[in-house]
């Protein structure tokens, strides 16, 4: 036989700690083989940039994000967003796979030529000490 403690605990809804909560999580998704999603801050021109590299506003229809804040009954626009503190509001946005791989190789090899020229720094003359570069 329950108690009347245990039946108004379980009504209670889950207690989620303070510091860990996952406010930027997505659930519903269907597409993220097709899809790259990533939250962006509206800060300065930042949106606008990401317009023009091919990233698309994400519409909330049938999308549910993070926990459960007081601010999700907050708006009637469709984009999903969040507000994330410090008067900034974080919008979920999308680019086609291809493109998001694209954008990473190039930045891959960037890295791989920084990579490169530090390694051929130390055997300048009059360098002195190491450098150890790892993947």
């Amino acid at each position: 036989m329950t108690t009347r403690l245990e039946e108004i605990n379980k009504q209670k809804p889950k207690r989620t700690p303070m510091g860990r909560r996952n406010i930027l999580t997505v659930s519903g998704l269907q597409d993220t083989d097709e899809f790259h999603y990533h939250w962006f801050n509206d800060s300065g021109d930042r949106l606008w940039k990401c317009k023009e590299a091919g990233y698309e506003f994400v519409m909330k229809s049938g999308l549910a994000a993070g926990d459960t804040t007081v601010e999700n009954a907050r708006g009637t626009d469709s984009t999903m967003k969040k507000g994330v503190g410090q008067g900034f509001t974080a919008y979920l946005m999308r680019i086609p796979m291809e493109f998001y791989k694209e954008d990473q190789r190039a930045k891959q090899v960037e890295v791989d030529s920084l990579e490169t020229e530090m390694k051929l720094a130390r055997k300048v003359e009059g360098s002195y000490g190491k450098i150890s570069v790892t993947r």
